[in-house]
């Protein structure tokens, strides 16, 4: 056998970025990490932890640095393990638990939390490693959205200017409420927009950006970028050509305008995992387009 390492992968790693987004694809299916990269939005704030035999990726822990919020608290620094994964061929050897050990060695030295979200096939795994599970909800809400003859401007994130503006956009919004929450990140937005259907769009008259998706009987909006508390629904008429009754939300919004129009539901696909972290006293739902 090979003697194997582990490297840090940052944003000027170029030689490591070719294996490590064909792993990410291997392991996940199509992700797309290419444009994300290129479009600039691979910060400092994102380091890959790789463990290598030779040139070939074994696994790897994505470490994102960022502001976490529980229970409606100050934001603190946290990290945010995402992109664990090992290669087929190295599963069942103890691979990923020799890396994950190597990142949470790195979280204690730096004295801060973990978060993660597990696949169902792994969340017997986690809590060997001091992790705790958080309940989470999904968020529906009852309200009417019917298409007007006005819309918003789309914003493209393969466009320099629409991304600044996204980017601008999440610097300037206050984070959302909920049990477990945190800062907006617009690498992090831009990456989802990136691979998935979410589109954004600029509101007018200062309402900030917001992500939606058009889903089979509901409005998903997945992100919502502003610093007022209240959000305005009706503006979502500018956003589709589509009526919908129901709207179903990626985070738990600010502010008290519809809370008696929430629908809250447990949810069981969301795998949420905490260490180091107290266990919120209030709903949560983890901003989804924060989640790495």
């Amino acid at each position: 056998m090979k003697s194997r390492h582990t490297i840090r992968i940052g944003h000027n790693s170029v030689e490591w970025h070719g294996p490590f987004f064909d792993h990410m694809r291997d392991c996940f299916g199509p992700i797309d990490f290419l444009r994300w990269r290129d479009s600039g939005n691979w910060t400092e704030n994102y380091t890959v932890l790789a463990l290598v035999e030779g040139k070939a990726i074994v696994s790897t822990v994505g470490m994102t640095r960022m502001k976490v919020l529980v229970s409606g608290g100050e934001p603190r620094p946290a990290l945010q393990f995402g992109a664990v994964a090992t290669a087929y061929d190295y599963r069942g050897f103890g691979a990923a638990r020799q890396l994950l050990e190597y990142a949470l060695q790195e979280a204690d030295g730096l004295s801060l939390p973990v978060i993660l979200f597990a696949n169902q096939d792994v969340i017997g795994f986690y809590p060997r490693f001091g992790f705790v599970q958080v309940s989470s909800h999904s968020i529906y809400v009852r309200h009417r959205v019917v298409p007007i003859n006005l819309h918003s401007r789309r914003l493209n994130p393969d466009d320099t200017g629409d991304r600044d503006k996204i980017i601008k956009a999440a610097q300037a919004a206050r984070p959302h409420q909920g049990g477990l929450s945190a800062s907006p990140d617009g690498s992090t937005i831009i990456w989802h927009l990136f691979n998935s259907g979410i589109i954004a769009h600029e509101l007018p008259e200062g309402a900030g950006v917001v992500c939606t998706e058009e889903k089979e009987n509901s409005l998903f909006v997945a992100e919502w970028l502003t610093e007022r508390d209240d959000l305005d629904l009706d503006l979502l008429a500018l956003t589709t050509d589509r009526s919908f009754d129901r709207i179903e939300l990626g985070f738990i919004p600010r502010g008290d305008r519809f809370q008696s129009q929430l629908d809250l539901a447990a949810d069981p696909q969301a795998h949420l995992f905490v260490r180091h972290l107290e266990q919120p006293d209030e709903v949560t739902h983890f901003p989804d387009l924060v989640v790495t």
